[in-house]
């Protein structure tokens, strides 16, 4: 009986293996992405290097064969700079699947966005007596920028993106507080 979810775990656990930092997306595609599949339907994956030679399709092939499934297994395997001339509507229904390296100071900043919000939401309560939602423009940039980030993964370094994002949603957090303790909304 094939697991999906089982056979995907073994493949981004050897690949993040094999080729470690190179590895920049992965992503189901085709009937088991759409629900279609039955029991015998290929496996659709794309994999997407930093740079792509001969040798990585024979480690990617034996990385295929040892998880099982080998004469299912499809999709295709690229570097980025094939992937920047593919036409991204042949390519549009695809699964991300967790495979980006997000360094431990991405979460960091992260978690003081968040404390900081947090710290604003408890502001409003303690200023104002009320929970105050601030739609400032700032807020509705990094919404935008958010909402573009997954979108920019394979053009733009996701260390890049990430801190334009960041950077906007803390002056986003900051100027939001700022606002709630001075009444401003």
């Amino acid at each position: 009986m094939f697991d999906l979810d089982k056979y995907l775990a073994d493949l981004i656990l050897n690949c993040r293996s094999a080729f470690g930092e190179r590895l920049l997306y992965m992503g189901l595609q085709g009937s088991w992405l759409r629900g279609e599949a039955h029991e015998n339907s290929d496996i659709d994956i794309m994999v997407i290097l930093d740079r792509f030679s001969a040798r990585d399709m024979d480690t990617y092939r034996g990385i295929l064969r040892e998880i099982g499934f080998y004469e299912r297994s499809c999709g295709f395997i690229c570097g980025e700079d094939e992937m920047k001339r593919w036409n991204p509507l042949e390519v549009c229904l695809i699964k991300l699947l967790p495979v980006l390296h997000i360094p431990a100071w991405l979460y960091a900043w992260i978690g003081i966005i968040a404390l900081i919000k947090v710290v604003n939401i408890i502001s409003g309560l303690a200023v104002q007596k009320k929970l105050v939602a601030v739609h400032s423009v700032m807020n509705k940039a990094t919404g935008v920028l958010l909402f573009l980030l997954p979108l920019t993964i394979p053009a733009v370094p996701l260390r890049d993106s990430a801190i334009v994002t960041c950077a906007a949603a803390t002056f986003a957090a900051i100027q939001e507080g700022h606002f709630i303790r001075t009444g401003r909304e």
